[in-house]
């Protein structure tokens, strides 16, 4: 298994995700497959050459993972895809920033909140920095919360006007 090989079908697959293609599912199961055998990321962690961009790799598949298993309407993939990622963020804090990562922070918590997971929610915001909160793509989640705690139902209702991201109006179907 090669870096290489995992970096094209990485490129595949965001060109998949971005364009609909139902090759999709196929290309990121090729791709997890793959990162099976990377060893730098978790439970080993292990330092190997090409660590940081395996963690790259492992980290822009399973968030392009979280964006498809959502435009699918697939929440048991989206909450799978998730929960593979969460341990990368926290075991590997060197893995640069990719541009979905706040996209798949913040439909997690809209996840949570379509599931009246509040728990749950609020156990994955006391992780986030206050950097993270302030994105409007987790910020927009954080929002809706307080308007359904204070019993706002009209402006949750109208929240769909103001999406920070078309996907929001997905994450209500999973």
């Amino acid at each position: 298994m090669s870096v290489s090989e995992a970096s094209s079908l990485l490129k595949q697959l965001a060109s998949e995700v971005s364009s609909s293609s139902a090759s999709a599912s196929t290309t990121l199961a090729s791709l997890k497959l793959l990162l099976i055998d990377f060893d730098s990321l978790p439970p080993l962690c292990l330092p190997t050459p090409d660590s940081k961009e395996e963690q790259r790799i492992a980290c822009e598949a399973l968030e392009l993972g979280c964006l498809l298993a959502v435009k699918n309407g697939d929440g048991e993939a989206f909450e799978g895809n998730i929960n593979q990622l969460f341990p990368i963020y926290s075991s590997c804090p060197s893995v640069p920033k990719s541009a979905n990562r706040k996209k798949a922070q913040g439909l997690n918590l809209m996840f949570f909140l379509v599931e009246n997971r509040l728990a749950d929610f609020h156990s994955v915001l006391q992780t986030y920095t206050a950097e993270e909160i302030e994105d409007e793509r987790i910020n927009f989640a954080v929002m809706l919360e307080r308007e359904l705690m204070v019993g706002s139902y009209d402006k949750f209702a109208s929240t769909s006007t103001s999406l920070p991201d078309p996907l929001y109006q997905y994450s209500t179907k999973l």
